[in-house]
């Protein structure tokens, strides 16, 4: 399997999400980590439950 996995989500901002690594580390553009209404503890559980969920 790829060390990297694609994100594919609904969410608006879909395409400014980059990959997932293995390890659950996501990798998020400057518009989004920068973005007060996303949740940083949510981005963080989200990304390690797809990590282990594949």
């Amino acid at each position: 399997m790829s060390p990297f996995i694609s994100l594919n989500t609904p969410w608006p901002f879909a395409d400014d999400w980059s990959v997932i690594t293995s390890s659950g580390i996501i990798f998020l553009n400057k518009e989004i980590r920068n973005n007060p209404m996303i949740d940083d503890n949510l981005i963080f559980h989200v990304t390690i439950g797809l990590s282990y969920s594949f």
